[in-house]
């Protein structure tokens, strides 16, 4: 299993970061890890495009779906059937979220182990492919201002706010309708607290992960919104 995680996760993505570090980057650690976790992103981009707008859709078909086991709460075996309709009509599939969470855990593994090496300096000597080189000791300041190894109480901030937009843009796309399951957390109250967890997880890490936050974060921003504005359109769409 190591064997694996190294071959197609730990070394693809190292030799990445290694390779923007030495050209594009201009052995800038910090450029190096925004190009890399763009690239991983980009990659990504078709599973995060499809759980966000499954999660958009799951969540608009809360009144539906609370109707039917309403109206159908003494006969599962039609409240099952229908739902499963209503899955069809909105082509969701509940179970491709649980599939895209684990394929994407051991990816974000792997970023972390590649960016947690960058941070401390230096990278180990195994791993690397023919065309890139082993730069050994790497320069952690990033654009010249701040250490990437130590913790930095700004980059942080900076995470912990743009996951709050994150978060408020992801409520906005599911608005509250009458008849829907009532939630155990408003939209602000989630977005507060993602807030609080990013803050809780990046306070003590070093400067290269929060980094990292903050990239993955803006880009699932820009997924969002162009998920919103798809879905926009096609009820728009729908409704001519």
């Amino acid at each position: 299993m190591s064997y694996l995680f190294n071959t197609f996760l730990y070394y693809p993505i190292l030799n990445i970061l290694v390779f923007f570090y030495n050209t594009a980057a201009f052995q800038d650690l910090g450029l190096a890890i925004i190009l890399t976790t763009i690239v991983v992103r980009l990659v990504l981009f078709p599973i995060y495009q499809k759980t966000i707008r499954q999660q958009v859709l799951s969540a608009k078909m809360g009144p539906e779906i609370a109707k039917i086991q309403k109206d159908h709460k003494e006969d599962r075996e039609r409240q099952t059937r229908e739902m499963m309709e209503l899955y069809k009509k909105y082509k969701v599939n509940p179970l491709y979220i649980i599939f895209a969470i684990i394929v994407q855990i051991p990816v974000f593994l792997a970023v972390w182990k590649v960016i947690s090496a960058g941070a401390n300096g230096s990278i180990s000597g195994e791993g690397f492919y023919s065309f890139v080189s082993n730069p050994g000791m790497m320069d952690k300041v990033f654009l010249g201002a701040v250490n990437l190894g130590e913790k930095s109480v700004i980059l942080v901030i900076v995470a912990a706010v743009i996951q709050f937009i994150q978060s408020r843009l992801a409520g906005a796309a599911t608005p509250k309708k009458e008849g829907a399951p009532k939630q155990p957390l408003s939209g602000n109250q989630l977005s507060f607290m993602m807030t609080g967890i990013t803050l809780v997880i990046l306070w003590n890490l070093p400067a290269a992960v929060a980094l990292y936050w903050i990239t993955t974060t803006i880009f699932s921003i820009v997924q969002q919104w162009i998920v919103n504005n798809t879905l926009k359109n096609e009820e728009l769409k729908g409704n001519n």
